[in-house]
């Protein structure tokens, strides 16, 4: 029975398909069930049913099933996972990068690769990590701060990546010029891949026109904002030296247009054009051995945006800018009898370099004199541990600590986070828990000092805290998974945004002031009905609330309920599936958008299996051709297809 049930899928991920599956029709495809491995959750390998988290671990072969791209379209209908975008490639507004929110929380979701953290600025980057790169993906939601520190109070997203020396070339085209095209190849010890993805220009996006206007040759306008071209790329390269020591590296470029668009006459059409470049590299080495492990890291990126009016495109506003990470995090872990005790250490740099040169005149292309930000820098040390306690019937607890310390420019800051967690185990596929932690959250760097036409910095900006609360429910039900957990979250001093005067000019600045609290429950369930058909459900419902002042009164902030469904067929040959995603009534946060409607993903995948080699396959995003309106008031992409051919070797 364990033999068969270990067969079943994690239909999330698969269903939520849009390319190409890879997998052959004859080819088992590994399960998520409670008695899969994640190493997220406690900082070192435990089994699903043996941890007291909300835990979803996706396999590598349920991410090349899924036909996805890259990690942020993988996740996309996971339930209790919000991926915020807009525009091509599930990028966001200006920034470009994909947004994560788990239970409500924005910003709150630490992404790490490999366990080395790669939030730039509180933004996440998964839209940038191929599909075909990554072992499995691990999200634990909830708060994660005790283990891993700053950003990770709403949850912790862990791509690991491919070690092994499968080879895959992936070509793909579809409308609005979509063009995608991959190739990974290696053996055990030495691995490389490279991935390209393009997408056409879109028009314009947004629901509503500005409020706000343009001056374009003495004229004021009322603008709508589009994409134009856009292009990504990511290049990595991984060598195992021994079975203890390895190194990766991995660059990844970013290239998109922004385009704003008169919306009366006489100047309808393009005004203005916004480029953004951004470049990344990461580089890690890795030791781990008799339950030592250690990382050295060092992460760079680099930012360059020129932008200019299209009446005189001889003048031309700008941004760089120049972020870097390095240091080192080691633990060990010891066996004490039948318990199991963890103590880590962590030290990161962080340097933040930016400047610009912004108009002063848009109407006759004048120019302000460049403002140079100098250098700033901030240094992280940590030390954090965990204690395993094993009562015996089943029970288990965890105490675990995290003492974090931050000297930088605005001044030191430090905190202590305590959590305390219960695991009982009913039998051996049935389990419940409870999970109390302290999270909290730094001001970014950005945050700390950039200023614009548009922003102003604010170097006494303090550290965001809150409390994590969890009760959780698993169950093995035959050939089928049931997880239900109850949670609490409360934040203080939250970074909101308030307009202040600055030289005559209306900007925007970030301050402590908001409050945040949510209620909810998250429930999912996933079978294989039989050997060709599977189908899940799942869905969170909760109260998120948000205040801005403490004598504010509170606002709903997201969505109260979100729900997925979906089902997948497969034949010897041919497989077949379809995902479902609705996201409730919600509140903007665009200024003319407050109420925006429900939200409806989704997906229908048909797959054919050619040999063991090829495969090749039509995908269908947003099947209804919907208007759905993001947060920020853009419209998500129409309808769209995709066409793909897969040759695995």
């Amino acid at each position: 029975m364990m033999k068969k049930s270990k067969r079943i899928w994690l239909l999330a991920c698969v269903l939520g398909a849009m390319g190409n599956s890879i997998v052959s029709a004859e080819e088992a495809t590994p399960v998520y069930m409670l008695d899969t491995v994640n190493v997220t959750a406690q900082a070192y390998e435990k089994k699903e049913l043996d941890t007291p988290a909300d835990v979803t671990v996706v396999t590598r072969q349920e991410l090349q099933a899924s036909g996805r791209e890259n990690i942020a379209q993988a996740l996309k209908y996971e339930p209790g996972i919000m991926v915020s975008a807009m525009g091509p490639h599930d990028q966001s507004w200006i920034t470009g990068n994909t947004g994560v929110n788990l239970r409500g929380i924005t910003g709150g979701t630490l992404v790490m690769i490999d366990g080395i953290p790669v939030n730039w600025n509180g933004v996440s980057h998964l839209d940038m990590i191929p599909v075909g790169a990554v072992e499995k993906v691990e999200v634990v939601k909830g708060g994660g701060a005790v283990l891993y520190g700053s950003s990770a109070y709403g949850g912790v997203i862990n791509v690991i990546t491919r070690k092994d020396g499968q080879g895959l070339v992936r070509l793909g085209s579809g409308n609005d010029g979509q063009r995608v095209g991959s190739v990974a190849v290696g053996t055990d010890k030495l691995r490389v891949f490279y991935s390209y993805d393009r997408m056409g220009a879109q028009g314009p996006m947004t629901a509503v026109p500005s409020s706000s206007k343009k001056t374009v040759n003495g004229k004021k306008y009322r603008y709508d904002t589009g994409f134009g071209e856009s292009k990504k790329q990511a290049m990595g390269i991984s060598y195992r030296f021994t079975d203890a020591l390895s190194a990766s590296y991995m660059h990844t470029e970013k290239k998109y247009s922004i385009e704003y668009y008169a919306h009366q006459a006489p100047e309808v059409g393009k005004i203005q054009h916004f480029d953004y470049k951004d470049k990344e590299d990461f580089l890690n080495i890795s030791y781990n051995k008799n339950d030592f492990s250690g990382n050295v890291f060092y992460q760079e990126r680099r930012i360059n945006n020129p932008d200019y009016y299209v009446h005189n495109p001889a003048a031309r506003e700008w941004e760089t800018s120049k972020q870097r990470y390095w240091g080192a995090d080691v633990k060990r872990r010891f066996d004490v009898g039948s318990d199991t005790a963890l103590l880590g250490a962590l030290y990161k740099r962080e340097s933040y370099i930016d400047h610009n040169q912004k108009f002063k005149n848009s109407d006759t292309g004048t120019l302000r004199d460049p403002a140079k930000f100098g250098t700033f820098l901030s240094d992280n040390y940590a030390l954090y541990g965990s204690y395993e306690h094993d009562f015996g019937h089943g029970m288990t607890g965890i105490a675990s600590f995290r003492w974090d310390a931050y000297h930088t420019e605005r001044g030191n800051f430090d905190a202590f986070l305590p959590q305390v967690q219960i695991n009982k185990k009913l039998n051996d596929k049935e389990s419940i828990y409870i999970n109390v932690g302290k999270s909290f959250r730094m001001p970014t760097m950005r945050q700390l000092y950039y200023s614009s036409g548009m922003l102003a910095a604010n170097p006494n900006l303090n550290p965001e805290y809150g409390w994590n609360y969890e009760a959780g429910y698993k169950k093995q039900i035959g050939r089928g998974t049931l997880k239900a957990a109850v949670f609490h979250v409360h934040l203080n001093d939250m970074i909101s945004s308030r307009k202040i005067t600055v030289d005559g000019n209306t900007v925007s600045q970030s301050y402590n002031a908001a409050e945040y609290k949510n209620t909810g429950v998250e429930l999912s369930y996933s079978v294989q009905a039989n050997d060709q058909l599977s189908w899940y459900v799942g869905g969170i419902f909760g109260n998120p609330k948000k205040k801005n002042t403490a004598a504010s009164a509170w606002k709903e902030t997201y969505s109260r309920w979100q729900l997925s469904t979906g089902a997948a067929w497969k034949g010897d040959k041919d497989e077949v599936s379809l995902s479902l995603a609705w996201i409730g009534d919600r509140t903007g946060t665009n200024s003319n958008i407050q109420d925006i409607g429900l939200m409806l993903n989704s997906t229908f995948l048909y797959t054919h299996h050619i040999n063991d080699a090829f495969s090749v396959a039509l995908a269908v995003d947003n099947i209804f051709d919907r208007d759905n309106l993001t947060d920020g008031g853009y419209y998500s992409e129409g309808r769209n297809y995709m066409v793909t051919v897969d040759y695995k070797f």
